[in-house]
């Protein structure tokens, strides 16, 4: 056996073993047995959960539904759909669930016994009725300020003749104490 001196007074032995066929074949044996156990851990991790994704839609129209939300009642889990109706839950755990959605000016609507399965991806389209709010009737009155500078510069544009106007608030800025000496400036 060969001897290696390191520092001062430490001995270490080097052995040396030489790697057989037989050796090799083992070893990779050993790799291989690893590396299965390793990814089919991962596998088995990974298949306890399951996804789901859809579209949201109006019942009448057709159209999807931008900002619905889509929630699991059971754990909350959820997501808003995108631009183009689309929702994705992801890391569900399986099992049944109650999937409800919700958007404004639509009714919420609940799908009951939703199963997800371990490793899979369930698709569920969903269609809404959109609810109609009836409102009594709004009666809207308006009265012109006379006094104020925009009614007489409207006047001034309508009017079919020229004419000439001041207002109460620009007699007030000036500082003058009646129409007749405004008007002379």
């Amino acid at each position: 056996m060969p001897c290696v001196m390191l520092g001062n007074f430490r001995r270490v032995d080097v052995h040396f073993q030489r790697v057989t066929k037989k050796g090799r074949e083992e070893m990779s044996q050993r790799i291989l047995i690893f590396m299965i156990t390793i990814c089919s851990s991962t596998l088995i991790a990974y298949a306890q959960f399951g996804d789901i994704s859809g579209c949201v839609f109006d019942s009448r129209t057709g159209d999807p539904l931008m900002g619905a939300n889509v929630i699991l009642v059971e754990n909350s889990q959820g997501s808003a759909t995108d631009l183009d109706g689309f929702y994705t839950i992801r890391n569900i755990p399986a099992g049944r669930y109650s999937l409800m959605v919700t958007y404004i000016g639509y009714q919420q609507k609940k799908i009951n016994d939703v199963e997800i399965r371990n490793g899979q991806l369930s698709r569920i389209d969903i269609s809404v009725e959109p609810t109609s709010l009836e409102m009594a009737s709004v009666i809207v009155e308006v009265q012109a300020n006379r006094v104020s500078d925009s009614y007489m510069l409207t006047q001034q544009r309508n009017s079919v003749n020229t004419q000439d106007g001041i207002a109460a608030s620009q007699i007030s800025r000036s500082g003058d104490s009646n129409a007749a000496e405004a008007a002379k400036r």
